[in-house]
């Protein structure tokens, strides 16, 4: 309240010194400046010690000091950088060195976590210089729940936006006493906030659940065997009911579960019924947390011949904790709100249908029927979703792409269950407007990250069609043509590839007559591109006519134009000249409309002797323009009576300006 009394009484003296556009600058100069002299102040009192009392009054004035940091202190980038060039930082660590004093301990964590909270890259690297990773690995094996909470806290700030930092940290050893606080967090009250009977707001989950993600994400990723002591931490964090805990928890687990089958092992071991817990998340109202955890499944069911994370078994775990069920209620959700879902789900689904081949059919036989949406299986649900769908469209584009590969996973099945297969639609999407492999996509999908699954897709089901001696060629009449128009124009050279070797090895042509295909393909599209662009129409020629009168109507208007301008302007009426331009001779005047003036009334007898002076004055401009303009008329007039140059088409109308 001193501070806001100040400021007020500093505003209304600048008000009476300053004009009004220059106060709030004036003040906010002031402000800062006391602001910094302020800071001095406090920052030496951090040195100051009292040994006149007892033990907890040796370090009075710096607790004031630190209280008045973190309580008025503004955090800001501009602040911080004050601290830093002031000391304060050396000062601030050494107040930690007498572990006894638990007020100054927590104090100096709380000051540390708001500095690194919005310290700029180049003083942060001055903050960690000084040891604050090696102070805040202390403060986390303290007696005192609240100051290891505070240290939690700051740790989070300090490895959030640099993996230098996390490495740093890591390699403080700061892994080991973050979990045996979380042991002991959980019983202290003051950590735990009984919002409702049987419910508990659980900060320390919160705060050490960020501090986590921050330490376990990344690019590069951190060494596995450095964070891995933090997996039965997650584990038990994964149960919390807390959208914010659950959120960072799986973020961190999607990072776990990466690169390796090792890792995807230690996070379906982290915690009894990890599968379980997973699916159950799917039913989570909020979106982020159901897209979270479709990475982490996503990532353990990749057990196929394209990664090498997970294994037949960790999948089946999942299959058999519900999860294809869930993945059918998330397919059917909304394609605008949801879409990050949607792609998710269908991931999932393309490595489940890429492992076993008893995984595969139990997918395909897998019930996608519901309430709303009686679409029967698998294969009808991705012909429908890929059908909602525009490749033209950004998120959409990434729903199409897996789709495609979920067809293409299921092609490699074909040869045992074809006739079911292709009962379910399959084939219909290679064929119509909403083709895996249209024009359209063709034309958008430029690295053929969509078009080379939904081409192998194709061969697959060609192949077990030719086999079967079921090949039909008005089937692929349509196909051919669009196979073709990916032959011809297609940018990269597998693609084309991939779309050549259908048509001749797959339906029988022959490479003259593909050859002949995508030339004639290549004709329609550029008919198609010549029909698209307007056509530039070039005016006749005058006939002897027609250039008599708009040589008359130049004249015409020339004379009209000339009599605006020498007629003597009425009374409260200022009129200026028009402009006279021709496009071929480049010469051109200043353009102003007539307009009245703003002022009305009598002008005679009550002009002043300064208004008549800038009337004359006016007048006498108004005559040397009308000079200027007569003489660009002569120099105009041989030009129009060549015909080079053509008027104005208001001069042939006889409007004027």
């Amino acid at each position: 309240m001193k501070e806001e009394h100040t400021v007020k009484k500093l505003e209304r003296q600048l008000s009476k010194e300053l004009p009004p556009h220059r106060v709030k600058e004036k003040l906010a100069q002031a402000v800062a400046e006391r602001l910094r002299e302020r800071l001095e102040e406090q920052v030496l009192k951090l040195d100051e010690r009292d040994y006149t009392g007892g033990p907890e009054d040796i370090y009075r004035e710096a607790i004031g000091a630190m209280h008045w940091m973190h309580d008025v202190l503004p955090a800001t980038p501009e602040i911080v950088h004050t601290m830093v060039e002031l000391d304060a930082i050396p000062r601030l660590l050494k107040l930690t060195s007498d572990g006894a004093n638990v007020d100054a301990q927590l104090n100096v964590a709380w000051v540390l976590t708001n500095m690194c909270g919005v310290a700029s890259p180049e003083d942060m690297a001055q903050i960690i210089d000084q040891g604050v990773l090696r102070v805040l690995t202390i403060m986390l094996f303290h007696v005192d729940g609240d100051v290891r909470e505070q240290a939690v806290w700051c740790l989070g700030n300090v490895v959030a936006d640099s993996t230098t930092y996390r490495d740093l940290a890591l390699h403080e050893g700061v892994m080991a006493p973050l979990v045996a606080h979380s042991q002991t967090a959980a019983d202290e009250a003051h950590l735990n906030d009984h919002v409702a009977p049987g419910r508990a707001k659980r900060h320390w989950a919160r705060r050490i659940a960020r501090t986590l993600h921050n330490l376990c994400v990344g690019s590069p990723a951190p060494e596995f065997l450095e964070v891995e002591p933090a997996l039965p931490l997650l584990g038990r964090l994964l149960f919390e009911d807390d959208d914010n805990v659950l959120d960072q928890v799986l973020i961190a687990l999607a990072s776990f579960s990466t690169d390796s089958r090792e890792r995807v092992h230690a996070v379906l071991s982290c915690a009894d019924r990890a599968a379980e817990r997973l699916v159950a998340v799917l039913k989570h109202p909020v979106q982020d947390i159901r897209a979270h955890s479709l990475c982490v499944i996503a990532n353990i069911c990749a057990a196929s011949r394209f990664v090498v994370t997970g294994n037949d078994c960790e999948v089946q775990s999942m299959i058999d904790a519900g999860l294809l069920a869930q993945l059918v209620q998330l397919l059917h959700a909304d394609m605008e709100t949801q879409h990050a879902v949607i792609r998710r789900a269908c991931r999932v689904l393309a490595n489940i249908c890429a492992g076993t081949r008893a995984q595969l059919y139990e997918a395909l036989d897998n019930d996608a029927t519901t309430r709303t949406t009686p679409i029967g299986r698998i294969i009808p649900l991705m012909c429908s979703i890929i059908g909602k769908c525009s490749f033209s469209v950004d998120y959409e584009r990434g729903v199409i792409e897996e789709a495609a590969w979920v067809i293409n996973n299921v092609s490699l099945g074909a040869k045992e269950r074809a006739e079911e297969i292709f009962s379910d639609g399959c084939l219909q999407m290679f064929n119509g407007g909403d083709s895996l492999i249209a024009p359209a996509i063709c034309a958008s999908d430029e690295s053929g990250s969509t078009l080379k699954p939904a081409l192998e897709a194709l061969r697959n089901l060609v192949v077990v069609i030719r086999d079967e001696g079921k090949l039909d060629w008005e089937d692929f009449e349509g196909v051919s043509g669009m196979l073709a128009h990916i032959c011809s124009t297609h940018g990269v050279t597998a693609v084309r590839a991939q779309a050549g070797a259908i048509l001749t090895s797959c339906l029988g042509y022959t490479q003259q007559q593909t050859d002949l295909l995508c030339a004639q393909s290549q004709d329609l599209v550029d008919e198609t591109e010549t029909e698209c662009k307007p056509e530039r129409k070039e005016s006749p020629p005058l006939t002897d006519h027609e250039a008599a009168r708009k040589i008359q109507s130049l004249h015409r208007g020339r004379s009209q134009r000339l009599a605006l301008m020498l007629r003597k302007p009425g009374r409260g009426e200022m009129r200026r000249p028009v402009s006279f331009w021709s496009a071929q001779s480049g010469i051109a005047t200043e353009d102003m409309p007539l307009k009245k003036s703003s002022r009305q009334g009598n002008r005679g007898a009550e002009l002043s002797d300064n208004r008549k002076s800038q009337s004359e004055s006016r007048g006498n401009r108004r005559k040397q323009f009308v000079v200027e303009q007569i003489v660009v008329l002569r120099k105009l007039q041989p030009l129009v009576e060549s015909h080079e140059i053509q008027p104005h088409p208001s001069y042939y109308t006889g409007e004027q300006s």
